[in-house]
Parts: structure tokens; sequence; C-alpha cells
């Protein structure tokens, strides 16, 4: 988590990218504070990893971006949930 927070944006979307792809639930907890406190491109990169590596749990924080003014990062919640 911490080393997660600690690179710059490019750098966390490309790890958040990449945990997506192997979807290793281990990284549930980074992948969740990334899409709590990141940046706008940070959380288009967290929201479809949480909906790999996350669970029934982790449905409501991804539903609060159902209906985000960035029309790309509700697109991208919507994908995940499904």
């Amino acid at each position: 988590g911490e080393a997660l927070a600690g690179l710059p944006e490019a750098g966390q979307v490309a790890l958040l990218r990449g945990l997506a792809r192997r979807g290793d639930a281990s990284a549930r907890d980074a992948v969740a504070a990334a899409l709590a406190n990141g940046s706008p491109a940070v959380k288009l990169a967290a929201i479809p990893a949480l909906g790999r590596v996350g669970g029934a749990d982790d449905v409501p924080a991804l539903a609060e971006y159902l209906d985000d003014a960035d029309a790309a990062i509700a697109a991208a919640a919507r994908e995940s949930l499904r």
C-alpha cells in the first residue's frame, strides 16, 4: 500500500493495471486505498483493479463512482461491477 502511494501518478497507474491483470487478492487493500485517495487517473486504474482483486464488500465503494462527473470513471465503475 505505502509503496503504491509513494509512486508518481504514472507509476501508480502502471502498477494498478498490472495488479488488475494479475488478479491477486492480496493487493486488495492497496487498490482500495488508491481508489479512495488517488487522482482521477489513479481512480480510473484502481476501479477495474478493485473489480478483479476485490469482493462483495467492495461493491459499495465501486458503486459510488457510477454517477461520477467524469464519464470514463463512471463507465469503468459500471464495467467493474459486471
